[in-house]
């Protein structure tokens, strides 16, 4: 079975690691194997799960030699409900979270996975940048210790209040502390009436 968490400090690392030689030429020609699958790549896009930011939905852009990697979204399956309530009111966002739910929900996993695109030219070999991209995949055991070591993180609910809103729009943090005892005020409010 294929793994669904991939480290990205490890693709080229690791790569080399796909079929062990010992001497420093044997490495040099693995480099250059690696190298060689993704030089033929013009352009790669999509969205990721890495093991080093395991709660978002990392982008992936590619476009001749720069590639980013930036956490963009949480993964809709490690919010609670709440959260979930919360960013499903968003224009369009339930829509797409039912699309995701029905056509790429994994019962284990949930909606976090890989999803890649690469656009290349005639000497771009789909194997070989399918080798690289597994090489950097966890192993079954690597994947048991991250299971193990992330499940307990949780999203933090600030990100779903006021408040992320008010850091999005470039509140100072006078004003966010101010907005965050107003919102205990009315809570305490609420829970006395």
């Amino acid at each position: 079975p294929r793994k669904e968490l991939c480290s990205l400090e490890a693709l080229l690392e690791e790569a080399l690691d796909v079929h062990p030689m010992s001497s420093a030429q044997g490495q040099d020609a693995r480099a250059l194997t690696s190298q060689q699958a993704l030089r033929a790549v013009l352009r790669s896009k999509g969205f990721c799960w890495i093991d080093s930011e395991p709660l978002k939905k990392n982008v992936w852009s590619h476009a001749g030699k720069t590639l980013s990697v930036k956490p963009e979204s949480w993964w809709w399956s490690v919010l609670n409900d709440e959260q979930l309530k919360f960013k499903t009111t968003y224009p369009g966002e339930d829509a797409e979270y039912q699309t995701v739910r029905r056509e790429k929900w994994h019962q284990a996993v949930g909606d976090r996975r890989q999803e890649l695109v690469f656009i290349g030219g005639p000497q771009m070999v789909e194997a070989e940048l399918v080798a690289l991209l597994d090489s950097c995949l966890l192993t079954d055991d690597e994947y048991a210790e991250f299971c193990s070591t992330t499940q307990t993180l949780r999203v933090p609910d600030d990100d779903f209040q006021v408040t992320s809103l008010l850091r999005s729009l470039g509140a100072s943090n006078e004003e966010l502390k101010a907005n965050t005892e107003e919102e205990k005020r009315k809570k305490r409010q609420d829970r006395e009436e």
